[in-house]
């Protein structure tokens, strides 16, 4: 379809434009980290440490391949972000109209967190793109009833699972649309939702005996961070239009008029795929542990936007809808551009914080990191670990890594790297240093040097 062709295209630009501007956040060097690992360390890694996002990095093992700068490592999600794009056209157009699903292509390819982490070398994109196939191939799964789109279905569903954990929220959202529903022929669907949990069954055991205890785990939310929810998957800008447009689908979702009927059951199975993996996350938050994080949602982004579209399209005059369509569209195109080169509020200097560190290197310096695992992405750009290799020159000895000094250092000068979290946050390394120089970095990164008498 031209204008699918052309959104795509015009997406593409844009989620390239200046890919390597930014530096490798922690995440991200996280993920680098592990793609780096030779096989069984890899495969322990992902049994034992972290098995979310292991199909992302099992991906990106073979795609750093390619090169391991920057731009090569987020153009895997760039590709991911724009396959993402035909495959919510298709559901969209599954669910209502091929008018529907140009405009629902068109509001992904302009929401700032879909543009966001098209550029991270992190598996959100990927997540994305699995969900919104794997929903594509679960309605046409439960309209045809033919086993093999649900073999298809449990298969991408099963890989979008091992791509982040809240896919699994998405096929429970699924099967309460079944539930609802109560469509014949359901044979097909209890076999296919037997297959999942069989799949899915190691992520079920590794969560349940106290997986994920390693690096960092989300914080409590507030009630403002449970609010912010909606701006950070529209763009605050854009959230005047869909809140609105939101409005309208719970409307149409009962089916009366002045709606039609015929759409009630998409609108139904969108609202479902917003409102369970979202009550979910908050449920398990208050029994269990901190996951309710604004960039895990984005499991929710394709049913937003359809959910938006379908709202806007309702709009029967053909100049009006024009007119709202355009208003939409260019409000959306301002938010994003507006952010660039990202979106979001994590923009810690990695590059910055290394470049300073080797520009006053001396023989006999060492470096410690407060929390420890802030040394993987300053690794990243210090030739050190798995990166090594990366620049050709090191100062003499640099980087030489130390747990921290027990006592303050006389003779050589000692490193370190800190998360200032709060005002009192860095104050032991300041007192450890004692007589330090200090600069600081965005996002709370503080480097601290202490002084040789």
């Amino acid at each position: 379809m031209p204008t699918l062709t052309l959104i795509v295209l015009l997406t593409a630009v844009l989620d390239a434009r200046s890919l390597g501007t930014r530096s490798i956040w922690i995440d991200e060097g996280v993920s680098l980290h592990t793609a780096h690992f030779e096989r069984d360390e890899f495969l322990h890694f992902i049994r034992h440490e972290e098995m979310n996002m292991a199909f992302y990095h099992l991906l990106l093992r073979a795609w750093i391949r390619l090169g391991d700068d920057e731009v090569t490592v987020r153009s895997l999600s760039v590709l991911a972000a724009l396959a993402a794009l035909p495959a919510v056209y298709l559901l969209a157009r599954q669910l209502f109209s091929p008018r529907v699903g140009v405009l629902s292509a068109l509001f992904l390819a302009l929401n700032p967190m879909h543009y966001s982490y098209a550029r991270e070398a992190r598996a959100y994109a990927l997540t994305l793109l699995l969900v919104a196939l794997g929903s594509y191939l679960f309605l046409r799964a439960t309209s045809t009833g033919r086993s093999p789109e649900w073999i298809a279905y449990v298969l991408v569903m099963t890989l979008a699972a091992y791509s982040h954990f809240f896919a699994i929220f998405v096929i429970v959202s699924h099967g309460g649309y079944l539930l609802l529903r109560r469509q014949d022929r359901l044979k097909p669907a209890v076999f296919s939702f037997a297959a999942l949990a069989v799949l899915l069954g190691p992520i079920l055991v590794y969560v349940a005996f106290g997986g994920q205890s390693g690096r960092v785990t989300a914080e409590t939310p507030t009630i403002r961070d449970v609010l912010y929810v909606a701006p950070s998957l529209t763009g605050r800008e854009a959230l005047f239009f869909y809140l609105p447009a939101g409005l309208v689908a719970l409307v149409a979702a009962r089916g009366r008029p002045p709606f039609s009927t015929t759409y009630a059951w998409s609108y139904r199975f969108l609202l479902l795929w917003l409102a369970i993996p979202i009550g979910l996350a908050l449920a398990l938050t208050v029994v269990a542990k901190p996951i309710f994080v604004s960039r895990y949602l984005l499991v929710c982004l394709p049913a937003l936007v359809i959910l938006v579209a379908a709202a806007i399209s309702e709009v029967r005059r053909t100049w009006l809808f024009a007119a709202v369509a355009g208003a939409a569209t260019l409000l959306a195109a301002w938010t994003v551009l507006s952010c660039h080169p990202g979106c979001r509020t994590e923009i810690e200097d990695w590059r910055g914080v290394e470049h300073l560190i080797r520009a006053e290197w001396r023989r006999g310096d060492q470096i410690s990191f407060d929390p420890p695992y802030m040394v993987i992405p300053f690794s990243y750009y210090a030739d050190a670990g798995a990166f090594a290799g990366r620049r050709p020159l090191s100062p003499p000895g640099y980087p030489k890594f130390a747990d921290g000094p027990t006592d303050p250092p006389a003779q050589h000068r000692h490193w370190i790297v800190v998360e200032e979290q709060g005002p009192t946050s860095a104050a032991p390394a300041k007192r450890l240093l004692g007589s330090h120089d200090s600069w600081s970095f965005p996002d709370d990164l503080v480097v601290l040097r202490s002084r040789t008498e």
